[in-house]
């Protein structure tokens, strides 16, 4: 196929949704990214058949992105109480 004579076309969609997933593998750094990924995948669909607890009009990729923000919010809170941990004295 000549790369100049058709051009494919990637949805927003599925860029938003492997920017969410790069965005957690990044920060909780996972051993192996095979595995994350499946229960990344596995979890986000699971997230997508429970029913609606709130009236809302996000899309899933914004969950994930809370999903993904609350997760960053974890990791930094880690890190504080690490950094508050030492004893400079």
């Amino acid at each position: 196929m000549n790369r100049n004579s058709s051009r494919l076309e990637v949805p927003q969609e599925l860029t938003n949704l492997l920017l969410d997933f790069t965005v957690s593998v990044l920060i909780n750094k996972p051993g192996d990214v095979v595995d994350y990924a499946a229960s990344y995948f596995n979890r986000l669909k699971d997230e997508r058949k429970a029913p609606i607890r709130c009236q809302t009009t996000s899309s899933s990729s914004s969950t994930t992105a809370a999903t993904i923000t609350n997760q960053t919010d974890k990791h930094l809170d880690e890190e504080n109480e690490n950094e508050d941990s030492f004893d400079f004295s």
